[in-house]
């Protein structure tokens, strides 16, 4: 277990070292009360309180309401150089300025202006022309985006980590479905083996949960990636659906199915809740898992054995139609 004001060599500093360490325990619980100090200030106090009080760093953390690494950083610090940079701002300067001054007042001059005026063959700024305009003239960044700017990422790269999670889904939506037919079609169990391909992919959902333990950007687009494997279910879930109604029923019980499905747009809602009222990302990353399981109990235990499919007439489509179509050929020839 980690600890804060860790014991210091027992010589003939034994002296100053307990006074020191009375010191800094002093100083802790006059800050814990400091209630001027900034929220994140006084979040760095507590995490070495929790410490001090003999919660684990993850436990600590947790209570804080911050990621565990932040709070390993600040026990690492304590430790290190007790409390001169608790208080210290990471940048004195603030953040460094995007546009200088010269670059600003020129800026305002081309959107005052008229295009015609600087030589265009159009009279009113739209704006794609006017930032396609400034950006030639070196009067805007390049690129504001998050992943570009506080994630140091290129731009081929920061879009390429965007697209993934989407390309996953896109890709697995028909893949669960085809890959459940060909082992229908080798006499698998049917049952059996959309409700394995349902379990599979609820797992991979569940994955979402360790997103929050994970630092880097690459490690944390990979996980999301795999949670939406989950899409592994779309054709299945169909396919269990039609198989439970009753052939004049289909349609309804598809759209109920399609409600239920639309309510997760309240998601967001429930999720700020937590995080708000938690003080903490964790509970919102815990949800999505949770509701996971439940549906997946659902599956298993209330979901029976499939009933077999209706028998489709010749022309139904697809390979049907083709067959119908070569013995129509064999009989006339």
């Amino acid at each position: 277990m980690l600890s804060c004001f860790p014991e210091g060599r027992r010589d003939g500093t034994t002296t100053a070292f307990a006074a020191a360490h009375a010191d800094r325990a002093l100083r802790l619980a006059v800050q814990i009360r400091d209630l001027t100090l900034s929220v994140r200030v006084h979040q760095r106090y507590r995490v070495i309180d929790q410490v001090r009080r003999g919660y684990r760093l993850s436990e600590a953390a947790e209570r804080v309401g911050c990621h565990f690494t932040v709070a390993y950083d600040w026990v690492h610090r304590s430790n290190a150089s007790g409390f001169r940079t608790f208080e210290q701002a990471p940048n004195a300067r603030g953040r460094p300025p995007i546009l200088r001054a010269e670059q600003l007042r020129e800026l305002v001059d081309v959107v005052l202006s008229s295009p015609s005026e600087r030589g265009l063959p159009f009279s009113v700024w739209p704006v794609p022309k006017l930032a396609e305009y400034c950006r030639r003239r070196k009067l805007l960044p390049a690129v504001t985006d998050e992943w570009v700017e506080a994630r140091h990422l290129r731009v081929l790269k920061a879009g390429f980590y965007a697209a993934l999670p989407y390309l996953v889904y896109a890709v697995s939506d028909p893949v669960g479905g085809w890959i459940a037919d060909l082992l229908v079609r080798r006499d698998w169990d049917e049952t059996r083996r959309r409700k394995g391909i349902v379990t599979v992919a609820f797992v991979m959902g569940m994955v979402l949960s360790n997103v929050t333990l994970v630092t880097q950007t690459s490690t944390a687009v990979l996980l999301i990636s795999g949670v939406l494997l989950v899409g592994l279910v779309a054709g299945n879930l169909l396919v269990i659906l039609q198989r439970c109604a009753q052939p004049d029923e289909i349609g309804a019980w598809t759209g109920v199915e399609s409600f239920a499905r639309n309510l997760g747009g309240a998601s967001p809602l429930v999720t700020d809740f937590l995080i708000s009222s938690m003080g903490s990302f964790l509970p919102g990353f815990v949800l999505g898992p949770s509701v996971l399981v439940t549906g997946l109990l659902a599956y298993w235990f209330i979901v029976g054995k499939l009933p077999p499919a209706q028998t489709a007439s010749a022309c139904a489509g697809g390979r049907g139609l083709h067959d119908h179509l070569r013995r129509k050929g064999s009989h006339g020839s």
